[in-house]
């Protein structure tokens, strides 16, 4: 993962570490109600970022299944945290937060 607006690099594909490391960034750059809706993301979705960090080790480890609820879950999970890192790099670029 590329962070364009704090100019680092993140080599890291465990979602979590990824959201830790950018709430740390946005503390660090004084964006602390941006970090803080991150950090909300992260512990509101605790279990199912688990979940997605498994799968994603586990499909390159062995053949797994999911029934389409698991995965409706998951996808409308990667959608929700698309969608507000967007957001937040749009506030971040305009200086609020």
């Amino acid at each position: 993962m590329k962070d364009v607006l704090f100019a680092s690099e993140l080599k890291s594909h465990e979602i979590r570490s990824m959201l830790s490391t950018l709430t740390k960034l946005l503390r660090e750059n004084e964006y602390k109600d941006l970090a803080k809706e991150i950090e909300e993301l992260s512990r509101e979705h605790r279990d199912k970022l688990k979940d997605l960090v498994d799968s994603y080790i586990d499909s390159h480890y062995e053949d797994i299944e999911y029934d389409k609820t698991q995965a409706d879950e998951l996808i409308e999970l990667v959608e929700k945290i698309i969608s507000k890192l967007e957001e937040v790099s749009k506030r971040a670029k305009l200086g609020e937060g």
